[in-house]
């Protein structure tokens, strides 16, 4: 289980190395993600997520890199999340149903924000 911290070091790397193909250093997760600590605290978290499999490195004095462990991680945990989080923002919005159609796969999701929306509006009802 990674930290949050880590989680975003780890999408920032994917992210960053999808963009330019070249391995990322510390000093540039700090500029790009503003954490208020320090290019060694960044650099012990990349060496965890080594460890852990998610990074590796191209030269012994390089930044990391994703590794094929990393990016299933991103997309099975880090994007999921996102995506669940951005189908419950639009659960406030009408729901129609080519809504639903368009995420077929959280569609556990969906049920239960439409059956907490029904609750809601029944409880309104009631009063």
């Amino acid at each position: 289980m990674l930290t949050e911290r880590q989680r975003l070091i780890l999408a920032a790397i994917i992210q960053d190395y999808a963009k330019t193909g070249k391995a990322v250093g510390s000093k540039t997760l700090l500029e790009e993600l503003g954490l208020a600590v320090s290019s060694a605290t960044v650099r012990n978290e990349m060496a965890s997520l080594e460890e852990q499999g998610l990074l590796q490195k191209e030269h012994t004095s390089s930044g990391r890199v994703p590794s094929q462990r990393g990016y299933r991680y991103y997309v099975d945990k880090i994007m999921r999340s996102e995506r669940m989080t951005q189908v419950a923002q639009q659960s406030l919005e009408p729901v129609s149903y080519t809504h639903l159609r368009a995420h077929e796969t959280d569609s556990y999701l969906v049920c239960r924000l439409l059956l907490e929306k029904k609750k809601k509006k029944h409880t309104e009802i009631s009063y």
